[in-house]
């Protein structure tokens, strides 16, 4: 499983993220091989006070 993700501060208060979950393996030797086809990405803003 790889989980990057890059990450901007726009000011103390606000950023934003963007990333992804990257599943592998063999079905038959690990757990995430059957998460395999649920790969995906993500977007974040966050803004906090």
């Amino acid at each position: 499983m790889l989980n990057p993700e890059i990450k901007y501060n726009f000011s103390d208060h606000i950023w934003a993220a963007i990333g992804g979950n990257i599943f592998g393996g063999g079905e038959r030797w690990s757990q995430f091989g059957q998460l395999v086809k649920n790969d995906n990405i993500y977007l974040q803003l966050r803004c906090e006070f």
